[in-house]
């Protein structure tokens, strides 16, 4: 069974496609390893507009190629991850798969044909971010205010006052939070004139 995709913010999947271009550009340069400083340093080169990219820093770098890594061992393609080392130790990151050394990972990165992957890795970022954008909740919706909830108590009330009995009146107040609080004229009405009134 092939393992999905990590769930990703918009963020995390800017920095994938970045992270992802430069080190397929790595690759086909001889696939030397880099650090995360490197890393981060060549992204923001490539990516100058992207203002997710301008402020990716290099602690947070190795959760951030996750979706690359999910790509990659998805598909059982060399993990390009093995291409990033820490300066401090110049081993790879514990996200690295480790099904490989990582020397002969490098071997196998710099030897792949990366070229007809990378659409299908650009249509994976694509159809993430669309994911994305239609699990974004929708922003709440702004309170009315008092003399607009007014007013459309006010039209209901014109327009259907035959009906409404006298007693509608005393309710106004009440009828006017309910329509601020987002319930409609007619819904306002209705529970105003229920049991409770």
């Amino acid at each position: 069974m092939t393992k999905p995709l990590p769930a990703a913010t918009a963020i995390d999947l800017d920095l994938a496609l970045a992270f992802y271009t430069v080190l397929v550009r790595r690759a086909r340069a001889g696939a030397e390893p880099m650090t995360y400083q490197e890393l981060v340093e060549q992204a923001r080169a490539a990516f100058p507009d992207n203002a997710s990219v301008q402020k990716a820093i290099p602690v947070s770098a190795g959760r951030r190629l996750d979706f690359v890594r999910a790509f990659t061992e998805q598909r059982q393609l060399p993990d390009l991850s093995a291409l990033v080392v820490s300066k401090a130790t110049r081993e790879v990151g514990s996200g690295f798969n480790g099904s490989v050394a990582p020397d002969a990972a490098r071997r196998q990165i710099a030897a792949f044909d990366w070229e007809p992957v990378s659409e299908a890795f650009a249509g994976e970022i694509a159809l993430a971010r669309a994911q994305v954008r239609e699990a974004k909740p929708a922003a709440a919706p702004r309170p009315l205010t008092y003399d607009k909830a007014a007013t459309l108590m006010h039209a209901y009330y014109v327009a259907n006052r035959a009906t409404l009995p006298e007693s509608v009146k005393a309710a106004r107040e009440r009828i006017i939070a309910s329509i601020r609080g987002g319930l409609t004229a007619e819904q306002a009405f209705a529970q105003a004139l229920g049991p409770a009134a």
